[in-house]
């Protein structure tokens, strides 16, 4: 029962210095789990010449005509993946939680001091019982994102199409080109100038292009690096397949994103916050409730009975006094 109201907010030593149970619980999903999604940014780990190389490798020998489908598809897989560590991590830190709530149920019962064999059993119970539905809560986890990536629904109400994401890059440059006029009416800036002064690139793909500019011999004079071809200036046509592939993966890694954020913690609750707690119970009257057991389970320990035994000689000493003095 303290289980069960712990969990709903209805305990009656709810604590006012941290936060407990249920509303702990709920501190996990949407401040823990939900903000770590969003640190998760659609191109983190992706570069612009990773994607470059990806549509190129789409196009195979012969060159496309239009933005090549598969290469976004392998990009935006790529990062859904990312998106199952946190969410396996999030039944660990519910798990703990569970685990943390069912021992301080145990100190609201002082009774249970006297029979340390009931209360260790009684919490390996419960620790089983939790520990028994973490496993199918990470599989239906890893099934959500495996479902994620089994189909790219490019259909979905709010991803932003081809065509979208297309309007969507004109309506860019024509505001880098306004800008730039604004900035010096007699500039001749081309579209990948524009574009790298618009974008703030981050302090890893400095790292990188650094340690890629250092990299020298034949290797890179045949036109090849360790990994592939050289960082070589983008094209025009390069830079505008770039800008639309990113478009796209933004928008649909933030629709799974949103999912993710959404049904991790259903799931969580449903396999693991309330199935342990409708049949905590039942579990504890089948492993605790059988006749062979009561004896070892509600033996006191031995301090108990030796402070009972001081205590019982004591009160036949005071009686013997009391006695004495009625005399």
């Amino acid at each position: 029962t303290n289980y069960c109201n712990a969990l709903g907010g209805r305990s009656p030593d709810v604590s006012l210095s941290e936060l407990y149970g249920g509303a702990r619980i709920s501190y996990v999903f949407h401040q823990v789990f939900a903000k770590g999604l969003l640190e998760i940014g659609p191109f983190d780990r992706l570069s612009d010449s990773d994607i470059r190389t990806a549509i190129r490798n789409a196009t195979g020998p012969r060159p496309s005509l239009f933005v090549p489908e598969v290469s976004f598809e392998l990009l935006v897989k790529r990062q859904i993946k990312r998106l199952e560590g946190p969410s396996l991590q999030c039944v660990d830190m519910v798990f703990d939680e569970l685990a943390k709530v069912a021992s301080q149920c145990e100190q609201l019962v002082p009774q249970l001091k006297r029979f340390p064999a009931l209360r260790d059993q009684l919490l390996e119970c419960v620790h089983e019982l939790l520990s028994s539905q973490v496993k199918p809560t990470k599989e239906m986890i890893s099934d959500l994102i495996a479902i994620e990536l089994s189909y790219v629904n490019t259909n979905h109400p709010d991803f932003v199409g081809g065509s979208k994401a297309i309007h969507n890059f004109n309506k860019k440059v024509q505001r880098l080109k306004a800008e730039e006029k604004k900035r010096n009416p007699n500039s001749k800036a081309d579209l990948a100038t524009l574009l790298s002064r618009d974008k703030k690139e981050s302090k890893g793909n400095h790292i990188t292009a650094s340690i890629g500019a250092a990299v020298g011999g034949i290797a890179n004079t045949l036109g090849f690096s360790q990994g592939g071809p050289t960082q070589r200036p983008p094209t025009e046509r390069e830079l505008i397949e770039t800008e639309i592939i990113k478009t796209l993966i933004s928008s649909y890694f933030n629709i799974v994103r949103q999912n993710a954020t959404d049904n991790v913690p259903k799931s969580i609750m449903f396999f693991l916050v309330n199935y342990t707690k409708d049949r905590i119970q039942s579990q504890l009257v089948r492993a605790l409730y059988k006749d062979e057991h009561f004896k070892k389970l509600l033996s006191e320990s031995s301090s108990i009975s030796e402070k009972r035994d001081q205590k019982t000689e004591l009160l036949v000493v005071l009686r013997k006094s009391l006695d004495i003095v009625n005399e």
